[in-house]
């Protein structure tokens, strides 16, 4: 097995304990309610929502940048998880998605 075969099972082995460790300490992951949000082109976005927590997840699932408008309520999100090193939010109420990349945002 060569070093970047390797490298890449562990990588996507970490990104599986991290989405896990985050679904374990958000309920509104695995019980919380379900609501599709717009989103345009290639992206899929939903809101998830149990008691006073607000989750929102934002996957990429085309070859090219996108620009997703977040809900009003979601003004003041940060990233939670990224399926890269780092979440982009625009600042004016946008969140910026890289090509394949999924983000998990909160408002807590």
């Amino acid at each position: 097995m060569s070093r970047r075969w390797r490298r890449s099972l562990i990588s996507i082995l970490t990104l599986y304990r991290r989405l896990l460790a985050v679904r374990r300490a958000h309920l509104a992951l695995s019980i919380g309610d379900f609501a599709l949000l717009d989103a345009e082109g290639d992206v899929l976005a939903y809101e998830r929502r149990h008691g006073a927590e607000r989750l929102i997840v934002a996957l990429n699932l085309g070859g090219r940048s996108h620009r997703l408008e977040l809900p009003d309520w979601a003004s003041d999100c940060r990233p939670l998880l990224s399926t890269v090193a780092d979440a982009t939010l625009a600042g004016d109420g946008a969140l910026l998605l890289r090509a394949d990349e999924g983000v998990i945002l909160t408002t807590n």
